[in-house]
């Protein structure tokens, strides 16, 4: 998703129509479904999902804003109808000299070059990388996300997102079990949802991912790090090229994969924050792939520890068949519209909804970490 936003900027940047494309899981595959994980973990997914079954707005073909306006995204299909032979770049050599650059500076820069293209058809050739790519860290380095921020607040690609007709029926389908004012906020889905503490717990195969973040003594995911976020990033010495000592690993377990205890710890001392800043919380919704047994066992410890209206989670939720397979998307709404939110800094979910929430205008010191 983040890949998606930084594309459809830059298209927009370089005054570029985007061409939008599916959420693509596996583009190896011709079958409809591919797998995920191994062994107990593993589960069927869609190989591919029309980006309109997820988002709206200028992204997905959305109008852009009156005072902003540009021709809609088109899809692929449109585009190699009319390109039948465009210009085709290699996005590392579309980059040269800027690879290692500031966010922003990457970003016009490569606009600069696409904008001095004189063929109105151009495409990024696969496989030869990405605009902010995983190696290069950009993704992973808020640091060097962080001179990007003003302008991608800034951009339509983010003032004018919306979530798809499906994504927001799947809501507000569930709105009983979520929070009450669900339905009657507004129709772009970005009213806060007053007394609402949202919770992101990865679990599943994460145990092994948070083992290899300590190894490598990685950092917070960009987009969850601001100057005016609360928590920060303070690993204690030690390890690092591939190994970990007991005090890194215990470090990052703690707070990329925390058991139960330590969920409820960190859940009360969130909530005594926000009432010395004058937030009540009386509701939780979960995010999760947790097991419906762990879960059981976590909301009856969030229980005991304290008094809530109602804990709700991702495996609560009563979906049709096609909202099921979208069911992220409305955790991620959710989590965006919560009074407070408590992510997993290494997540690029929780990635995801920081950006919008702070796109959305919600306070920076109510995103906080595990």
């Amino acid at each position: 998703m983040q890949e998606m936003i930084i594309n459809a900027h830059v298209a927009y940047k370089a005054n570029r129509i985007f061409t939008m494309y599916n959420y693509t899981w596996n583009k190896y595959t011709r079958e409809d479904y591919a797998t995920f994980g191994s062994g107990v973990h593993q589960a069927t997914v869609p190989a591919r999902i029309p980006i309109t079954a997820l988002v709206g707005g200028p992204i997905a073909g959305g109008p852009f804003p009156a005072h902003d306006w540009r021709p809609p995204a088109v899809t692929t299909e449109f585009f190699e109808e009319v390109c039948p032979n465009p210009t085709t770049l290699n996005v590392g050599e579309l980059k040269g000299d800027l690879q290692w650059s500031s966010a922003s500076t990457i970003l016009g820069g490569v606009a600069a070059r696409l904008n001095a293209i004189p063929d109105n058809c151009v495409e990024l050739i696969d496989e030869t990388g990405q605009i902010f790519d995983f190696w290069c860290v950009i993704f992973g380095d808020g640091a060097r996300m962080a001179d990007a921020w003003p302008q991608l607040l800034e951009s339509p690609i983010l003032t004018e997102w919306r979530w798809s007709d499906l994504v927001r029926s799947g809501l507000e389908r569930n709105r009983r079990l979520i929070h009450p004012s669900i339905f009657l906020n507004d129709q772009r889905h970005r009213g806060e949802l007053s007394g609402l503490l949202a919770l992101h717990i990865r679990r599943g195969d994460f145990h092994y991912h948070c083992e290899n973040l300590a190894n490598w003594r990685s950092q917070y995911n960009a987009f969850n790090v601001r100057p005016d976020f609360t928590d920060k990033h303070d690993p204690p010495p030690g390890g690092g090229n591939g190994e970990h000592t007991e005090e890194t690993l215990a470090y990052w377990n703690h707070h990329c994969f925390p058991e139960i205890d330590e969920i409820v710890t960190r859940v009360e001392a969130v909530r005594g924050d926000a009432m010395k800043q004058g937030r009540t919380l009386d509701r939780i919704y979960i995010l999760t792939n947790g097991s419906k047994e762990w879960l059981a066992d976590l909301k009856r410890a969030l229980e005991k520890a304290a008094k809530w209206k109602r804990i709700a989670t991702s495996r609560d939720l009563e979906l049709t068949r096609e909202q099921k397979y979208v069911a992220q998307a409305i955790d991620q709404i959710v989590a965006t519209r919560a009074e407070v939110f408590i992510g997993n800094a290494w997540s690029s979910l929780t990635s995801n909804v920081n950006l919008l929430r702070i796109a959305q205008f919600h306070d920076p010191e109510t995103s906080r970490f595990w």
